[in-house]
């Protein structure tokens, strides 16, 4: 790895990990509730059927089994587009150290 890339890595982990520290300190000190019923008086005007219906399709889509199903897709086409190896293991390296 060249010492710019590996510069880039330790600097989005080092990113991530604070946003993950202050995200994990507003939840056990209640500060994301008003964070909550902030956007929930933001989006409350905007309710509507049609809303409603599309909402349940993405809930679906976050079920276990979609979830699956896409993910395995997703990794066929990527396979598919980095057929190098090297390629594919940095694309994997960069991929799991964003998962949460």
């Amino acid at each position: 790895m060249e010492k710019k890339s590996l510069f880039r890595f330790i600097v989005t982990v080092l990113i991530l990990i604070q946003c993950f520290i202050f995200l994990t300190y507003s939840v056990v000190n209640n500060g994301v509730d008003r964070l909550d019923q902030y956007v929930i008086d933001i989006v409350k005007p905007f309710e509507t059927d049609f809303l409603t219906t599309v909402m349940k399709v993405f809930s679906y889509i976050g079920n276990t089994m979609p979830v699956i199903i896409i993910s395995l897709i997703l990794l066929m086409i990527i396979y598919k587009i980095y057929k190098s190896g090297m390629k594919l293991f940095y694309l994997s390296l960069c991929w799991s150290v964003l998962q949460p």
